[in-house]
């Protein structure tokens, strides 16, 4: 008997294991914060209400799933939508339409003393793109550290499916791609100073 038969019947009779997924060193590191600046989204919210201006050159650039918080996506959420109408965002403005949509309470657990407080810090409107383009820094950030995190999950069902895990790691670079081109379209604009 032959080398290679040999290994071929030692094959047969035991198969190899299917790779075991390595355990993570921190194992509770999916629970953790990600990276956000929660001053820089709460000046844009209240930028776009004291400068209603700013809210549609803001709306090019800064997608609402950018900023972290969940409440302040409802609220530039509504900003969008009060602009997308044609109104000018406003305190009462966007906590009408809260209301009529059912997400006060998510969106502003404080009430409108929240919204207040975000207005309040902004004095004028030049610190609009550099707060932008923190939040969008972070976010590309925050969804660089999903793509690792998913590509580390991938990795074992590689060797089961590999196509459709090729496939699925196009798909997330690609994302992070126009992620990034985003930034590069705000660093580029005009408008915002």
């Amino acid at each position: 008997m032959t080398t290679r038969e040999c290994i071929r019947e030692n094959l047969a009779q035991n198969p190899p294991l299917p790779p075991q997924p390595q355990s993570h060193p921190d194992p509770d590191y999916r629970k953790k914060a990600l990276p956000h600046n929660d001053d820089a989204e709460a000046w844009i919210i209240g930028a776009c209400l004291r400068h209603p201006k700013i809210a549609p050159l803001i709306m090019d650039v800064l997608p609402v799933r950018a900023l972290y918080s969940i409440q302040k996506q409802y609220v530039l959420q509504a900003i969008y939508d009060l602009v997308s109408r044609g109104d000018a965002p406003s305190l009462i403005g966007v906590t009408d339409l809260l209301r009529r949509k059912k997400e006060f309470g998510v969106a502003l657990p404080l009430g409108e003393i929240m919204l207040m407080d975000w207005i309040d810090r902004v004095v004028s409107p030049i610190g609009a793109k550099p707060s932008a383009r923190i939040v969008l820094e972070y976010w590309i950030g925050r969804e660089t550290i999903h793509l690792t995190r998913k590509l580390h999950d991938l990795s074992w069902d590689i060797a089961a499916d590999y196509p459709k895990a090729l496939a699925m790691m196009r798909d997330l670079a690609r994302d992070l791609v126009d992620k990034t081109q985003l930034l590069d379209r705000l660093i580029a604009s005009e408008d915002l100073r």
